[in-house]
């Protein structure tokens, strides 16, 4: 296991796709952030350093990046006959999939920590933050697990497919729909309330998808600018019920699957 994973950061190290992903990690949340101090001055009105933070995870780069530089990575070891070669060596297939796994995850926070960091532009040129420090650290290590949930589902994607192209197009497309899921979710949450069906089993389904999906919890994050949210400590447990389910699901299916 630990020769795999250092195989595997090895050719992350070397893999210029990754260093083009997290310039692009680093660029965007500058650009919010001048953004929001340009407007901040047009408008008169205080515009606090959260909203560059926490909408790292929730842009549409950040998604599509993460998803073509994960697949990409598991789709060539297989394009290379890289894995069948691990498993020839006498590597298990467990191994092999938390290998890339961990890497995956790796990927996703290294992404997410140089936006971060690249967003503390907004601290000075911005009104700062209206939580104390320490909440604002609780949602930060929280959207670290969201993070890392997104890279668990298009890892496990791109381990069962196998294929390159196929394997970036359907991570693709299934971050586009977790971006915009949340989105579908919370608007007929909005519409139940204003029918006075809240507590319809449709409404409390809406709910427990809403927070279970990571962008969903993003998104919560995002918003909360004033106050974290509620259920906030339930995230993560969330968040590791459903990685430990596609780890399962992941390593059931790859130990099936016929490498040729």
């Amino acid at each position: 296991m630990n020769r795999l994973l250092a195989g595997n950061l090895s050719r992350l190290r070397k893999n210029i796709l990754f260093w083009l992903a997290l310039v692009c990690a680093m660029v965007n949340p500058i650009y919010v952030v001048i953004n929001n101090w340009y407007y901040k001055g047009l408008w008169d009105l205080p515009l606090y350093a959260e909203g560059p933070f926490f909408s790292i995870g929730t842009d549409y780069f950040f998604i599509i990046a993460l998803a073509v530089v994960i697949s990409l990575f598991i789709g060539t070891e297989y394009g290379y006959h890289t894995i069948r070669n691990k498993l020839i060596s006498g590597y298990s297939r467990l191994s092999v999939y938390l290998a890339n796994l961990t890497v995956s995850i790796i990927i996703a926070v290294a992404m997410y920590l140089t936006g971060t960091i690249s967003a503390c532009i907004g601290i000075p040129l911005l009104d700062g933050f209206v939580l104390p420090f320490g909440k604002r650290m609780i949602q930060m290590c929280v959207a670290v697990i969201s993070i890392s949930v997104m890279a668990t589902i298009i890892c496990t994607i791109s381990i069962i497919i196998g294929n390159r192209v196929i394997g970036v197009i359907v991570s693709l497309l299934t971050a586009i729909g977790l971006q915009y899921l949340p989105f579908a979710l919370w608007s007929d949450i909005q519409f139940l309330t204003d029918m006075g069906r809240l507590d319809s089993f449709r409404a409390r389904l809406d709910l427990l998808l809403y927070d279970l999906l990571p962008t969903g919890q993003l998104y919560q994050l995002t918003g909360s600018l004033e106050n974290i949210p509620k259920n906030i400590y339930l995230f993560p447990v969330y968040s590791l019920l459903f990685m430990a389910l596609l780890g399962t699901i992941g390593v059931i299916c790859f130990r099936k699957k016929n490498l040729k």
